[in-house]
């Protein structure tokens, strides 16, 4: 499979996590111009830090002039699950 027992697990329900990850983003958005983010294997994040990073980094990009930066998440399962889960986000 994608995932074996040996890699590295970051708890992403730890806000300060949330925080230093989101500010790298931030700082990588701005020195190297990116105009959006892709977060593999979305549904292993907890809702939280979807809903922060997010937030922060749309805001973020707003603040510096990307009106129209994209963050797609990649989720793979069931049409049900993924509608309880994203519905959660809005």
């Amino acid at each position: 499979g994608d995932f074996v027992a040996t890699m590295f697990d970051l708890d992403t329900r730890n806000h300060d996590l949330q925080e230093i990850f989101t500010n790298l983003h931030k700082y990588w958005i701005g020195y190297a111009d990116i105009d959006g983010f892709r977060l593999d294997a979305a549904k292993h994040i907890s809702e939280d830090f979807i809903a922060y990073f997010s937030t922060h980094i749309r805001a973020y990009a707003r603040s510096i002039g990307k009106n129209n930066f994209l963050i797609v998440g990649e989720i793979a399962g069931p049409s049900d699950w993924i509608g309880r889960r994203l519905g959660k986000m809005f």
